[in-house]
C-alpha cells in the first residue's frame, strides 16, 4: 500500500527580517553617545568627495595602462598570439625547472610598447593584456567570429571615447564605426 504525506508545517529554514525587529526579545541598539554636527557632516562628506575622486582617478589611469588602441583586427590578433606564445613559452619553461619569468614585451614589439605581464598571476600563468580599445560597427556575426580566433569580447562602449568613432572605419569589418569598443578576454 502507498501512502502519501503531504507537509503543512511552517518553514524554519527562511529569515524573517522583520522577526528582529518586532520580537520582544531583540535587542536594543546603541545609543549614540555624540551628534553629528552639521560642520562634521559637511567634513565627513567633503573627505568622502575627495576619497571617491582619488580612487577613480586611480581606476581611470590603471584602466588606461592597460588599455591599447588599435586600428586593425590583425595589430590585436597579433598581440593575442603573441601573449600566447610567451605564456606556453613561460609554462614550458616552468615545467622542466625554470623560473617561469616574468616577461615584457619591447618598446617595438607588435603591441604597441605597452607591457605584457605573464607569470603566475591571475588564472596560473596565462598572459593579461587589459583590453583593446578599437572602431567597431556593431554586428553580432563579427563579434562572434573574433571570439572564435582571440577568445576576446566586447567589454564596454566607453562613454568618453565615442566621439573618437566618427569618421573611422570597423577594425574587423571596414564597415564604419558606429562605437568605440572595449575588447578583452575573460581569465
Amino acid at each position: 500500500m502507498h501512502h502519501t504525506h503531504t507537509h503543512t508545517h511552517a518553514r524554519t529554514d527562511v529569515f524573517d527580517s522583520t522577526s528582529i525587529f518586532t520580537s520582544p526579545d531583540a535587542p536594543s541598539l546603541p545609543t549614540p553617545t555624540h551628534t553629528l554636527t552639521p560642520a562634521l557632516a559637511t567634513a565627513a562628506a567633503a573627505e568622502l568627495a575627495l576619497l571617491q575622486g582619488e580612487m577613480l582617478a586611480a581606476a581611470e589611469a590603471a584602466l588606461a595602462a592597460g588599455t591599447r588602441v588599435v586600428g586593425s583586427f590583425g595589430e590585436m590578433e597579433a598581440c593575442l598570439a603573441a601573449a600566447d606564445a610567451a605564456a606556453a613559452t613561460s609554462a614550458a619553461a616552468s615545467a622542466i625547472g625554470g623560473s617561469g619569468a616574468v616577461g615584457a614585451a619591447g618598446k617595438g614589439d607588435k603591441c604597441g610598447g605597452s607591457s605584457v605581464e605573464y607569470g603566475s598571476g591571475g588564472s596560473g600563468g596565462v598572459a593579461h593584456l587589459g583590453f583593446f580599445l578599437a572602431p567597431w560597427a556593431a554586428d553580432d556575426a563579427n563579434e562572434a567570429a573574433i571570439k572564435a580566433r582571440t577568445r576576446a569580447t566586447i567589454r564596454c562602449y566607453p562613454l568618453a571615447r565615442q566621439h573618437e568613432a566618427v569618421g573611422k572605419a570597423c577594425f574587423f569589418s571596414g564597415a564604419p564605426a558606429t562605437h568605440m569598443a572595449l575588447f578583452a578576454r575573460a581569465f
